[in-house]
């Protein structure tokens, strides 16, 4: 190379090049376990209104949940449920008789054989579930289930669950006729004559979902302060349920099961969990109202529906068809009565079910 003042010639030089470093790769599955990877699928696909393959995939979720042959422990609630849902009994039975003995202190021992006793319940051992329900020593280390105040207060005594649905059914005075009236999330009396008409206007008990609680905390104890409830039911929170009764008077709230497995991934709906957290407590008759699987037009009445309407993505959550099986099973054996909307739901098909699920949900273009 030419400099073109002088005429000196430069020669180029190559720089060393510089030496690449190697980035050292680490393979890293991002593959979640099989029974998870099974679930996405059930999601995904529920949410399209493909129904039935959806609970194709989450059957195969189920069988990898019980499957014990997996290099990986699955969580023990999960397992569980798996079992169940796979139909194996005895292994279920076995593996929550494994847990019982191993439990770490006495309250959970405790808590699962009181969630044993609602699983022999719904494989029609009611006497064995019986027997676990009234055992003294299982009472005594559950105190925030066991309320005397609450048992007091139920048992031998007709009790309406009243729904949040909206089903159009004018069911007031039948409902104010029972001795005790069950509700959900409840708040404050109705607002009008029309809603007395179709709802009722007592409110003795009311169960509280968790999501609720962290919200209305204090709107619960001002009804149980101005003697609107006689009593709340916390979602599985302890903590919640002695501020209430450290302000309301001792008695006031207690805790209920969580009957996590009777769903498998998934939740038991309002009524459902209601009728199996009663059971033990030996009321005389129990009726449901104004519960219809979200089949119904509107999801819920205009005093209740604090929050966004359900949707199709949260009902994939509970799994309807789930706990219409679980209200067959469930309310047969318990001689739980229902009102004509959810008998007649009751009455159908699984088949006719899903249909209806499908049209109420994802109707035809």
């Amino acid at each position: 190379m030419s400099c073109p003042g002088n005429g000196t010639v430069f020669k180029k030089t190559r720089r060393p090049q510089r030496q690449k470093r190697r980035s050292k790769i680490i393979s890293i599955s991002t593959c979640p376990p099989p029974a998870e990877w099974w679930l996405s699928l059930y999601f995904r696909h529920y949410v399209r209104g493909r129904y039935r393959l959806a609970y194709r995939f989450k059957q195969m979720a189920a069988r990898m949940a019980a499957d014990s042959t997996l290099p990986y422990p699955m969580p023990f609630a999960t397992a569980v449920g798996g079992l169940m849902e796979t139909n194996r009994r005895a292994e279920t039975e076995q593996r929550m008789r494994e847990a019982i003995h191993a439990a770490p202190s006495p309250r959970r021992r405790a808590e699962l054989q009181w969630d044993l006793a609602a699983i022999l319940f719904r494989w029609n051992r009611t006497a064995e579930a019986r027997a676990i329900w009234d055992h003294n020593e299982i009472r005594r280390d559950l105190p925030h289930y066991c309320n005397p105040s609450f048992e007091q207060l139920i048992r031998g005594k007709s009790v309406a669950v009243v729904g949040g649905g909206d089903i159009g059914l004018r069911q007031g005075n039948e409902i104010d006729a029972f001795d005790v009236v069950v509700r959900t999330n409840h708040l404050h009396p109705p607002s009008s004559a029309d809603a007395i008409a179709m709802r009722g206007a007592r409110t003795t008990v009311s169960y509280y979902a968790f999501a609720f609680i962290r919200h209305y905390a204090d709107a619960i104890a001002d009804a149980g302060t101005a003697r609107d409830l006689q009593a709340a039911v916390i979602h599985n929170n302890a903590h919640v349920a002695s501020r209430l009764n450290a302000r309301c008077g001792d008695g006031f709230a207690r805790c209920n099961a969580s009957h996590a497995s009777h769903v498998f991934m998934g939740f038991p709906l309002s009524a459902q969990r209601i009728v199996l957290d009663l059971l033990p407590f030996q009321p005389a008759r129990i009726k449901v109202f104004n519960c219809d699987f979200y089949l119904g037009g509107r999801t819920h009445h205009k005093d209740y529906a604090v929050f966004s309407p359900l949707m199709p993505a949260k009902l994939a959550h509970h799994d309807l068809l789930r706990n219409w099986r679980l209200a067959r099973t469930v309310f047969s054996l318990a001689g739980v009565e229902s009102d004509p909307r959810l008998t007649d739901i009751l009455a159908m098909t699984e088949d006719d079910f899903i249909d209806a699920l499908r049209d109420r949900w994802h109707p035809p273009a």
